[in-house]
């Protein structure tokens, strides 16, 4: 399969093998008899055995994966607590007052079940340590946040455009980070430009091609010098 990729091309991985599952047969004497049921049991394989299987390149920027990897990379794994899986847990869904992740909680008998999002911190500490006290219904808020994400999901340049803002809100509060990356732009123009003198001197472009080429990097490094120079204020 590697040698029928073209090499020009991107690809990613997904690994086949990963883990070995094992199901087993078992029995259990109660007060109505024995019983029996099955178990499964998942171990970790070497990473030498797995199998890495070729896939097609999603189209999607790097530095918008590595960003979003950022973004969750604290977050919990969802709870299935009393249940149900409640969809905004693990950090999804933070307490607006004080920041912590909201919890789910059931109130009812098993007949009338209800199901709500709250904070812990108000419902462990009181409202000294958060004054959100609220407990909010869980199916009506998962529904309003599912339509909003389906509604971003149906629109991708929305998307990319919303994380691509992101992306720049991120990098704007690195300054120095900023300004390094802009003066490599100035490097980059000013050696570009020597290369293209060069070219010329050796008759390798005439100077109406040369003109061009100036007028563009010219371009670029007024914008780079203008950016660096904002960083800079």
């Amino acid at each position: 399969m590697a040698a029928r990729l073209d090499p020009t091309e991107s690809y990613g991985i997904w690994w086949f093998g990963r883990k070995r599952h094992h199901q087993m047969h078992k029995s259990e004497s109660g007060p109505d008899g024995r019983t029996y049921h099955k178990t499964k049991k998942s171990v970790w394989l070497e990473r030498e055995k797995w199998i890495a299987v070729p896939v097609p390149d999603s189209g999607i920027p790097q530095e918008t994966v590595d960003a979003a990897r950022e973004r969750v990379k604290n977050n919990r794994p969802a709870a299935k607590t009393g249940a149900r899986f409640w969809e905004l847990s693990g950090g999804i869904w933070r307490c607006g007052s004080c920041g912590r992740a909201m919890s789910g909680t059931r109130v009812g008998s098993e007949g009338r079940k209800r199901f709500y999002y709250r904070c812990p911190n108000y419902t462990a500490n009181g409202a000294k340590a958060c004054s959100n006290k609220k407990n909010i219904r869980a199916e009506p808020v998962e529904a309003e946040v599912w339509a909003e994400v389906r509604s971003w999901l149906k629109n991708p340049e929305r998307l990319r455009a919303g994380v691509q803002s992101y992306i720049e809100q991120e990098r704007r509060g690195d300054p120095e980070g900023e300004m390094r990356l802009w003066a490599k732009r100035l490097a980059e123009v000013d050696s570009k430009r020597s290369r293209f003198q060069d070219m010329a001197a050796e008759g390798l472009i005439d100077f109406d091609e040369l003109r061009s080429k100036l007028d563009g990097l010219e371009a670029d490094r007024k914008t780079a010098a203008r950016e660096l120079e904002a960083v800079r204020s």
